[in-house]
């Protein structure tokens, strides 16, 4: 398990352990530990994968409940985790703020590089207005395969990554 502390945390923790070289090292401000920003960036996309494996199987387990909405939402949020980990996995790509710079940078950075189906591009955009649908349209009501294709979608940007990620990892 991975833990970040604050300054102010880690201090208390180290002077609760009583290393005198440590302490000295952080009182002069001196660097104790440095990861590079690539392998952040790795370490971030794998557990932004194991969250959407989570987010995807509590989406189906909805789903077979009848839930649509809510594996409908579920869903999208696994694909855009899941679609934000594997811009991580492009050196120097700035993360993006928002549903739509994500669909947009998306686009960019694999779409038009043939990496993944041109398809992808549009379906990350309609999979954000369903959800929105879910969220603010009250008269619609969703079906199973609205719910069916939003989790399909997510789960083939999930293999994707998986895949990026293990030709990273060989």
């Amino acid at each position: 398990m991975q833990h970040v502390f604050t300054r102010e945390e880690f201090e208390t923790k180290l002077s609760a352990n009583g290393d005198p070289k440590m302490n000295a090292s952080l009182q002069r401000g001196k660097e104790v530990y440095r990861m590079d920003d690539q392998t952040l960036r790795v370490e971030e996309a794998q557990a932004l994968a194991h969250k959407v494996e989570r987010i995807l199987r509590h989406s189906e387990m909805i789903f077979d409940q009848g839930g649509y909405e809510t594996a409908i939402e579920a869903a999208y949020n696994a694909a855009k985790l899941a679609a934000k980990a594997l811009l991580l996995l492009k050196p120097g790509v700035e993360l993006p703020g928002t549903h739509g710079g994500l669909s947009q940078i998306f686009g960019r950075e694999y779409v038009r590089t043939g990496e993944v189906p041109r398809e992808w591009s549009a379906l990350l955009s309609q999979k954000l207005q369903l959800r929105n649908r879910v969220w603010y349209d009250a008269q619609t009501d969703f079906t199973d395969a609205d719910a069916r294709s939003a989790i399909e979608f997510a789960r083939d940007v999930l293999d994707f990554l998986h895949k990026r990620l293990e030709a990273l990892l060989r």
